[in-house]
């Protein structure tokens, strides 16, 4: 299994003409000496190189519910799972996320977490501004 020099620019000229004239692959070949899957390569890679292949997986999101996501989060400061499930969109959280990551005016903020107040805490902490209140001139 050699591989075959490359078409000359006549050969490639043949291709295109007979190609346009509707002839197969296998007669294209059988005319100016090549196997036909040269000829359907040169075609399908070179010939068609204007028109673009739709390949890869389509995106579930469109241009339009992408700017209402980043609306929805920046304006509204809404969670993932809350912007999903407004929007009613068919998509993972994660997905949600991967947006706003990708946009340049959003920057991604997480609040620290903080333990839950006990009712002792609460407790100390009241009693600490009425101490607080009460020592008025020596606070400051």
């Amino acid at each position: 299994m050699g591989k075959e020099n490359d078409l000359t620019k006549r050969e490639k000229g043949q291709i295109k003409a007979y190609y346009d004239q509707g002839l197969t692959f296998a007669k294209i070949g059988r005319k100016i000496g090549r196997v036909w899957t040269t000829i359907s390569k040169f075609v399908r890679k070179k010939y068609n190189e204007n028109e673009r292949q739709n390949c890869g997986r389509k995106e579930k999101l469109t241009a339009h519910a992408k700017r209402s996501i980043v609306t929805l989060a920046t304006k509204d400061n809404m969670s993932s799972q809350g912007i999903k499930t407004t929007l009613g969109l068919p998509v993972h959280k994660r997905t949600v996320l991967r947006v706003l990551a990708n946009d340049k005016n959003v920057k991604y903020a997480k609040y620290k977490k903080q333990p839950i107040l006990t009712k002792e805490h609460i407790q100390k902490r009241r009693d600490w501004a009425r101490e607080m209140q009460m020592k008025n001139e020596e606070w400051f």
